[in-house]
């Protein structure tokens, strides 16, 4: 019932994530591409803490999430996402039917735009996305996206896990949130094109936004 109407939203806040998709098939994935290591600005631009704890526990909890663009697994990811929302804002609805009769008024369209946007923000964290429990979901998710494990009360880190598959040619997004109980704070976002130099020389360090140095190794897979 609500499907087309949050499809709508979500092409009119402009798909950011599908921006740049080339239509055809991935190549064949041929190295695998980690975090390793992240050192990211002590405050945040505003010069707040990252978390409101005392001491150590203000310190951020990152955690790196890497997404190779694929358009088919993007669609089958986002029709799952755009469902679960759809669930929520019945659940929303029926709860406030009453009220809504009473002043003789639909939910406002704003309640609708709200669910689109925490599904396209659940597709770049890890964590929001686990809490989901939905195992179809996740796995689908796998197939573009891989997490790093949270580093807790850190601003530099070694990381373990987050390995993504990929080939050259390939477009990488990189994200590094602030892992909190709900609300996550987004540190930094880049984009990687993945060339034939970067397979050959096996590393690469960036810095952007909030992230004064991600480390990644790069490896061929094992045949």
């Amino acid at each position: 019932m609500y499907r087309t109407g949050l499809k709508v939203i979500m092409a009119g806040l402009g798909f950011w994530i599908a921006t740049g998709l080339r239509a055809a098939e991935p190549a064949k994935a041929t190295h695998a591409i980690e975090p390793v290591l992240v050192e990211v600005a002590a405050t945040k631009p505003s010069g707040d803490a990252w978390d409101t704890g005392i001491g150590a526990f203000s310190r951020p909890d990152p955690q790196v999430t890497l997404m190779r663009h694929d358009e088919k697994a993007l669609r089958e990811v986002t029709e799952l996402l755009v469902m679960a929302q759809e669930k929520r804002f019945a659940k929303l609805e029926a709860a406030h039917e009453k009220k809504l009769k009473k002043f003789k008024q639909p939910l406002p369209p704003q309640a609708k735009e709200l669910f689109a946007r925490s599904a396209l923000q659940t597709l770049r964290c890890g964590v929001t996305i686990q809490a989901l429990q939905d195992d179809v979901l996740t796995t689908a998710r796998a197939k573009m996206f891989a997490d790093t494990q949270v580093a807790n009360d850190t601003v530099l880190a070694k990381l373990i896990g987050g390995a993504l598959n990929v080939a050259v040619g390939d477009k990488v997004t990189i994200f590094v949130n602030e892992i909190d109980l709900a609300a996550h704070d987004a540190m930094g976002e880049t984009d990687l094109t993945i060339i034939k130099e970067m397979l050959e020389k096996g590393e690469l360090e960036l810095k952007f936004n909030s992230i004064e140095s991600l480390r990644l190794k790069i490896a061929p897979l094992k045949k």
